[in-house]
């Protein structure tokens, strides 16, 4: 180790010594978890802003008017897919960034979880807030891609499957979930604002939605740079680390080839833990199916022939099934386990999002084919988030806590197959419906993935930090 790196360590394990031997607060455990709902709330509204105003957004840009016919055969279908297909493939230009994502998410290991909490939320925020303003396609995009970036960082998750209670984080985990599936309600709510029954544009256009969410990540960034403070788990293990000799720490590796800090040694680990090297596996299937679940159903929906109306009315309920799923789905996890709750999850996933896309336009009804929408989006979207943050759970409650944001950052690199499905669906949409190609392009990785899982994977329900942990030593 060199003098400037020894030097800086020093200062870095006397101050986290100093963190660690300040209590909590009165009522700490509650703002903690006050704070990773709000930001979850941003968080989901951020991540699913763009799905529930597309129609506005791309015929914005598309130039068509509010009213314009973007149903199969509809005067302005050709130019809305062509656009939605545009809008799809220039997101792949920025794609390379999103390789820089684990070893971002892979600094938390070393300076703590609460620094990347606080940046997420006000880089986060500025982002939702130059989008609502930019009248500029490839600015957009681009604005876009540091959402993303941002949204799957997912720091609030860390957070709690660090600091809550060991036998209640699936519970814990499933009502920031649902928190998340709230925001869909709340930006729907802002849909109804923004375009009117018959398609032309309301009293708040999209732009200022964008705006609105933008502060209230600026708002959160205020308040969790106030009030939050450390992971204590994270600073146990790290102050332990850190007082280790060098010797000392170079017999432990030797041994597990586990405690080493970054990137590298996160794939080093995946590559040779079984359980790790599978649920990175399950992650790249499931992945591919991301942005088709999640991010065209309104297109669908109105493709399908279902209206305006319809559509802000199967918004609603989408979003208010989703969120009964997910309070329910954590107690499930805790009981049952993470590996069936997933698999169980993923299946209703596939099942839900074939019978909205095939179902739908079998419906006369607009109020009715809304409905039906509305519940079958909403349990193919739940059973998709619900598989992601749960494989996320037992990634977490699989390796140790000095390697934690290591490992959910290498996590990422097993994500780029959405980036392959995003490149394939940019060119079909010139050829088939978006219904079709989101079908073949999501049902069978969600069934592929949930054989993965069932198959391959161990439980990891009930284990505290320090079992965890115990099996790295």
């Amino acid at each position: 180790m060199s003098k400037r790196q020894e030097t800086k360590e020093k200062k870095q394990l006397e101050k986290f010594k100093k963190m660690l031997a300040k209590p909590d607060y009165k009522g700490y455990f509650f703002v903690m978890i006050g704070l990773v709902i709000l930001f979850q709330l941003f968080d989901g509204m951020a991540t699913g802003i763009f799905g529930t105003l597309q129609e506005a957004v791309v015929k914005d840009f598309a130039g068509l008017p509010f009213d314009a016919d973007i149903a199969v055969g509809g005067a302005g279908y050709e130019k809305y897919q062509s656009t939605l297909s545009t809008i799809t493939l220039t997101n792949l230009i920025g794609y390379g960034f999103m390789g820089i994502l684990p070893w971002y998410k892979s600094l938390a290991d070393r300076l703590g979880r609460r620094p990347f909490f606080v940046l997420n939320s006000i880089l986060l925020g500025l982002a939702m807030f130059v989008g609502g303003l930019t009248h500029n396609l490839t600015i957009f995009v681009l604005v876009s891609l540091v959402i993303t970036f941002f949204t799957l960082h997912d720091m609030q998750i860390v957070y709690v499957t660090e600091c809550v209670p060991d036998r209640q984080r699936g519970t814990w985990q499933g009502i920031v979930a649902a928190v998340g599936s709230l925001a869909g309600v709340i930006t729907t709510a802002m849909r109804l604002f923004s375009l009117q029954e018959d398609g032309t544009v309301g009293e708040i256009p999209w732009r200022a939605i964008y705006i609105s969410v933008g502060i209230f990540g600026l708002v959160i960034f205020g308040l969790s740079t106030i009030l939050l403070r450390e992971s204590r788990p994270f600073l146990v293990s790290r102050v332990a680390w850190l007082e280790k000799s060098e010797r000392q720490r170079q017999a432990q590796e030797k041994v597990k080839n586990v405690q080493k800090i970054g990137v590298i040694a996160g794939i080093k680990m995946i590559c040779k833990n079984k359980q790790l090297r599978w649920l990175s596996i399950a992650t790249l299937i499931f992945s591919a199916a991301n942005n088709m679940i999640c991010s065209y159903n309104n297109t669908i929906m109105a493709q399908n022939g279902i209206d305006t109306i319809g559509i802000t009315v199967a918004l609603l309920l989408s979003s208010a099934v989703s969120i009964v799923m997910n309070l329910l789905i954590g107690p499930i996890s805790d009981r049952i386990g993470r590996k069936l709750a997933s698999v169980i999850g993923g299946i209703i996933s596939a099942i839900s999002f074939a019978a909205m896309v095939y179902g739908s336009p079998y419906i006369e009804s607009n109020i009715a084919g809304g409905i039906f929408s509305g519940i079958t989006s909403g349990l193919a979207i739940f059973g998709y988030i619900a598989v992601m943050n749960l494989t996320t759970l037992m990634m977490s409650e699989s390796c140790p806590s000095t390697m934690r944001g290591s490992i959910i950052g290498v996590r990422s690199f097993f994500q780029v197959s959405a980036v392959v499905t995003m490149t394939l669906s940019g060119v079909l949409f010139r050829f088939f419906s978006t219904g079709e190609v989101c079908f073949w392009l999501a049902v069978p990785f969600l069934l592929l993935g949930s054989v993965c899982l069932m198959v391959k994977t161990k439980e990891t329900k009930g284990l505290t930090m320090e079992e965890i942990d115990a099996q790295f030593q």
